[in-house]
């Protein structure tokens, strides 16, 4: 069950807009599966509850040439967790879990003489299982007058909680949470530079970036013969840099084209970072014939080589390159219907996300979409 809304109050003729949003889910899951190897029934599962309201605030303010947005936001969560084990499950493991996080943050926002745009954000998270953690970010563009260039830069930090089934989840002779796990930190920045030509019809942007994380989390195996699987923090830092260049083509009013390449490199001490392809590529195109109310979209999606586990020897593998086709229709039956259809992996192309897990297989879509009057 989901359920979900929100309101939003403008006043100052729309200069000062306040948003507030409650959602709540509600989760029963239930799986049946086998002990490797062993092959002896392994049922699991999980009832979990999440409870959110969030309160968002944005004040616009400034003179011509220098324009200023506050924005202040606040958000409430609370989850509880609980494995439905029959009588193989420890008392421990039968407990229901909860946690609660209060998070509290200001952005500031400015844009200077039409040619300089800065962005300034913190956050305070309050936890009652975690410690408490404080995370920012800072980025910085300038679209220089006349000749169509930006360059643009960031900086930033994060934190990730543990999920509650990577702590408390429990699959009897394959998975046993680990209660001790705790956040993941990041730490990153890139720097760019996008060019526009053609009087905006074609955009071109190249960004490196670089990050570091710290106390990741992985899966670690047990011994022969369960080789039992329990999540851990790496007392190392693990690191990810690359390059990213993307493009924006508009040939026609009513046509579109956007794509991206990157290129990546994500080690750890041990090696090459599992399942982090080093190339990746998008590309997308929609066209509105002639503005009327048809659109056609085709999508490809190429994903490189990457590295994974073969959980039938427990070695490294290289797994194979594969690219997706996805092919889509719209009808605009009026501004608040519109019918779509779409096909996802057209071609069928048999692939592997994870080693032994086949991907989805050609399938289609239909169905209808309906907007109100005033959404965007």
């Amino acid at each position: 069950l989901l359920v979900g809304g929100s309101a939003t109050l403008s006043l100052l003729d729309g200069d000062w807009e306040t948003i507030a949003s409650a959602s709540y889910v509600d989760e029963e899951r239930r799986n049946e599966g086998f002990s490797f190897p062993s092959g002896a029934p392994s049922p699991s599962g999980a009832d979990a509850t999440r409870t959110r309201f969030a309160l968002q605030s944005t004040i616009a303010f400034g003179a011509p040439g220098f324009a200023s947005f506050l924005t202040g936001f606040a958000e409430t969560k609370e989850e509880t967790y609980q494995n439905p084990c029959p009588a193989f499950c420890s008392p421990e493991q039968r407990l229901e879990q909860s946690r609660e996080l209060v998070g509290l943050g200001a952005q500031y926002r400015a844009e200077i003489a039409d040619q300089f745009y800065v962005f300034a954000t913190a956050r305070h998270d309050d936890n009652d299982d975690f410690q408490d953690a404080d995370t920012y970010s800072l980025a910085a563009s300038w679209k220089i007058p006349g000749i169509g260039t930006r360059p643009h830069a960031s900086f930033g930090t994060g934190v990730t909680n543990p999920t509650f089934f990577e702590q408390f989840g429990f699959d009897p002779g394959s998975f046993v949470g680990n209660p001790d796990l705790i956040p993941e930190e990041a730490e990153g920045w890139d720097v760019g530079i996008e060019q526009t030509l053609l009087d905006g019809r074609v955009v071109l942007d190249l960004t490196y970036f670089e990050s570091t994380l710290e106390n990741e989390i992985f899966t670690a195996f047990g011994p022969a013969p369960d080789f039992l699987s329990t999540p851990q923090n790496r007392t190392t830092e693990s690191d990810r840099s690359g390059w990213e260049a993307t493009f924006r083509v508009y040939p026609a009013d009513d046509f579109d084209i956007v794509g991206s390449w990157t290129n990546l490199e994500a080690t750890e001490p041990a090696g090459i970072e599992l399942r982090r392809p080093e190339s990746q590529g998008a590309l997308d195109a929609s066209w509105r014939i002639g503005g009327g109310p048809i659109q056609l979209n085709l999508g490809v999606t190429y994903n490189g080589e990457q590295a994974d586990t073969d959980f039938g020897t427990f070695l490294r593998t290289e797994q194979d390159p594969y690219t997706l086709v996805r092919l889509g229709a719209s009808w605009r039956l009026r501004d608040e219907i519109e019918l779509y259809a779409r096909i996802e992996n057209l071609t069928d192309e048999e692939y592997e996300e994870v080693i032994s897990f086949l991907g989805a297989p050609r399938a289609a879509y239909i169905g209808v979409r309906f907007k109100g009057g005033s959404a965007k």
